[in-house]
């Protein structure tokens, strides 16, 4: 077939080659009066596979691929990103139409057709170094849950390999909501850990799995006994100078310490009052994993899944800026072991983001 080049489309003229490639495959969209407009990138994606030739200028010069992706640079810095995603996805099956900012497309499941079945998918074609800030991915999400489309990131690394990310809001909900333990019972701050050395302390752990044991008494963590403190169910001491602290001291000794106790605090405590159980996501390179239930319920074995941590948190400032490659490291570790990997949003409210890799 023969196109040409006019400004940012390619015009198929011949009335029964545009029918024909409309019909066939959906692309393009059909002229008054007859013919087929294709976008620069449906047309690369057809001059790529030797389905059309394309012209240009009144002599008819042959338009190269190199050209037209030269062209579509041109109109757009990224066009070259957003072909090498649209190739790959037709390729796999899927059909892609053009989609209004900010998105790059709308994607349409094997099978269906755009005059008879609605768009699944908002798709983002993204180079691995765009910077991002969270807030903005939330932002998309909310549009897309709004024209009930779910969100794919296609994330273009610099040799062209593409990793696909569905992108969604999780909303948690635990089944271990926290039982007062009384008190207050006291406990010894050591400048990095705290330890209650008093029996009294047993249920903690054996009922919601709050802390470690340390011989006689209970080692918790920092956000661990900001929590407790706040619910006045413990009271502590500096181990040095045998003073009572408030929370405003321990929260400034504990910040000397862990720089973002502050926002790991605020992650713990909502965890929390979601009936959840965090526990430190050290080994996971994530500040929290998170259970659903108590994995010292005598009811689970070591082979349910519910005696294992089900998310691995991270709490990230919605506004801070941060860029794909890491959060690709966070999904695939969280991948490997099993788990959710959810990233809270720390502000007024906190929010989490699941980011999940797929295979298209």
């Amino acid at each position: 077939m023969i196109g040409r080049l006019e400004d940012r489309s390619v015009l198929i003229e011949d009335e029964g080659d545009g029918n024909r490639l409309h019909g066939k495959g959906s692309y393009g969209q059909p002229m008054p009066g007859g013919g087929l407009e294709l976008d620069l990138i449906e047309a690369a994606y057809l001059l790529e596979k030797g389905k059309l030739d394309i012209i240009d200028g009144p002599g008819g010069e042959q338009v190269s691929l190199e050209d037209l992706i030269g062209t579509g640079h041109a109109a757009s810095g990224k066009f070259e990103v957003d072909y090498i995603v649209y190739r790959d996805l037709r390729g796999r099956g899927y059909l892609l139409k053009d989609a209004p900012e900010p998105f790059d497309f709308r994607m349409y499941e094997r099978g269906e057709h755009p005059k008879r079945d609605p768009s699944k998918f908002w798709v983002l074609s993204l180079p691995e170094r765009d910077p991002f800030t969270f807030t903005e991915l939330a932002d998309l999400i909310e549009e897309g849950r709004a024209t009930k489309k779910r969100l794919l990131a296609a994330i273009v690394d610099e040799e062209g390999d593409i990793t696909y990310y569905t992108v969604s809001k999780r909303v948690l909900k635990g089944e271990v909501p926290f039982k007062d333990a009384g008190g207050p019972m006291t406990a010894s701050f050591y400048g990095d850990r705290v330890i209650i050395w008093s029996d009294e302390a047993d249920p903690l752990y054996r009922q919601g799995f709050i802390g470690k044991r340390l011989g006689p008494g209970l080692q918790i963590s920092l956000q661990e006994a900001a929590f407790l403190m706040e619910k006045g169910v413990i009271e502590i001491v500096d181990a040095e100078s045998q003073e009572l602290m408030d929370e405003k001291s321990f929260g400034a000794r504990a910040e000397e310490v862990q720089a973002d106790f502050e926002h790991r605090r605020k992650l713990y405590a909502d965890l929390k009052g979601r009936g959840l159980i965090p526990k430190t996501g050290f080994k996971y390179g994530a500040h929290f994993r998170a259970y659903q239930f108590d994995p010292n319920d005598d009811s689970l074995s070591e082979m349910d899944d519910k005696a294992h941590a089900r998310y691995l948190v991270h709490g990230v400032d919605a506004e801070e800026e941060t860029t794909w490659p890491e959060v690709s490291r966070a999904v695939r570790l969280a991948h490997g072991v099993r788990k959710e990997m959810l990233f809270g949003l720390v502000g007024d409210e906190i929010a989490y983001i699941k980011i999940e890799r797929i295979r298209p």
